[in-house]
């Protein structure tokens, strides 16, 4: 915030509480101040204006108020992204154009803080040629191995095909002393075989559903 001083010490006199205004900003900025004008005599039209070098730089939102006591004015600053400081003045007239004073505007000068680079970690053993070799022989070997790894068969499990055997050898042996010694009826020997066939379709089933789930558990 500035202040400045109308009609203090005479008539139309114009007094700068600050020698000197400083914003600092970076160069595609923005900011915005205010100007504080206090009159201690008649009511008076005050008018704000700026140098040529600083002109497309600084905005009064109001740059020819009437001032009967005290009035705020904001300004606002805006500064190029080419650029990356301005130097001008400020310039309050009263009394009509018959009093003029100036006040020195430093725009800019704000350092654009840089990013660090970030950083790579490099093994310096990758330019050692035996390290080279020694790393490829170690990784020769890890395959080497992997590649004689080699999954064992299970053996098969001769158990469960015996009882299908028996049952067949059984079937064989009723069927034989049926119809060839006629030791049984015939009713019977037949009746006895669908019993068995239906026991072994039963068993052979079971055993089917009982490898599925083991092999899924594998």
């Amino acid at each position: 915030m500035l202040q400045i001083h109308i009609n203090r010490r005479k008539a139309n006199s114009i007094e700068f509480e600050k020698p000197e205004i400083k914003v600092p900003m970076r160069p595609g900025g923005e900011c915005s101040f205010e100007i504080a004008l206090i009159n201690y005599g008649t009511p008076t039209r005050v008018h704000l204006s700026t140098t040529d070098s600083i002109r497309n730089y600084v905005t009064f939102l109001q740059d020819n108020p009437y001032v009967t006591n005290q009035e705020w004015i904001p300004v606002v600053v805006k500064l190029p992204s080419d650029i990356s400081i301005g130097e001008g003045k400020i310039k309050v007239i009263t009394g009509y154009g018959s009093h003029t004073e100036t006040i020195n505007v430093h725009i800019g000068g704000q350092k654009v803080e840089s990013k660090p680079k970030p950083s790579v970690d490099v093994d310096t053993r990758l330019g050692d040629p035996k390290y080279k070799v020694e790393n490829t022989k170690t990784r020769n070997r890890k395959l080497d191995v992997s590649a004689g790894e080699k999954k064992i068969p299970k053996p098969v499990k001769h158990e469960k095909l015996i009882i299908p055997f028996l049952m067949i050898l059984l079937v064989t042996w009723i069927l034989l002393i049926t119809f060839v010694i006629k030791i049984f009826d015939p009713m019977l020997g037949a009746l006895s075989v669908s019993i068995i066939l239906i026991f072994l379709i039963f068993y052979s089933a079971i055993s089917v559903m009982s490898s599925n789930i083991t092999k899924k558990e594998e």
